[in-house]
């Protein structure tokens, strides 16, 4: 992990500590000073993340911002999410190796514990690196570029909205174990060459994540917008 890496990984867990919240400005000089790094590998981070749509910068302000999240907005996010997801799912079940298995098999036992051991900062290094691993494994760089800008936009949602996050685990947990078992079962799926199964799972997965997010009942949810 480079200098600029490391930075977008410590600014991010500013955020699932909530040391920020949606709509927070902060400013590149303030994080260096913060993180003990020197503002080139922070500028270079901030501007990765506002790429992703993880953060915003407006020429109008100086610093950057936090997303004020929308419920609007979400919904677009998972729908898109579902849609390019259930896509990459399907295409690394036909285009994966063994050892791309077994990595996403040893990513699921990583969080399986994490979540166990409520470690929070690891179970959602895991998830992002589940998600982004099957889109690396699909062999579709377009497709993969497509979703990152949304993927990252969702884990505000996420990291602000899931209780998981916020401390109210009892419900969390439950989805959470759920997250997990369709984790398993995508990668199971895969590991098969089900492209249809991976892509359905995927689907089924973020549904489930989206209605838990907002509060809905997943039987009322629909982001299959093909």
């Amino acid at each position: 992990m480079n200098a600029s890496e490391q930075a977008a990984k410590e600014i991010i867990q500013l955020l699932v500590n909530h040391e920020y919240y949606p709509g927070s400005r902060f400013f590149e000089t303030t994080l260096a000073e913060r993180m003990n790094m020197s503002r080139t590998p922070v500028r270079a981070a901030l501007s990765n993340l506002v790429t992703c749509g993880f953060l915003e910068k407006k020429n109008s302000e100086r610093g950057y911002r936090i997303p004020v999240l929308e419920p609007d907005d979400m919904r677009l996010v998972f729908e898109t999410r579902a849609l390019l997801e259930g896509a990459l799912a399907a295409q690394a079940a036909l285009n994966r190796s063994d050892e791309e298995v077994e990595i996403l098999q040893k990513i699921c036992d990583t969080e399986k514990i994490a979540f166990d051991e409520l470690d929070k900062e690891t179970y959602a290094e895991s998830n992002v690196k589940f998600h982004l691993s099957i889109a690396d494994f699909a062999k579709n760089p377009y497709l993969k570029q497509c979703l990152e800008q949304v993927f990252w936009r969702s884990r505000l949602y996420d990291f602000f909205m899931s209780g998981f996050y916020n401390k109210s685990l009892t419900q969390a947990q439950k989805n959470e174990k759920r997250s997990y078992n369709e984790h398993v079962s995508i990668t199971r799926c895969i590991e098969s060459r089900d492209a249809s199964g991976a892509g359905e799972k995927m689907r089924e997965h973020l549904k489930y994540t989206y209605a838990h997010i907002s509060g809905q009942s997943a039987e009322n949810v629909n982001l299959d917008n093909r």
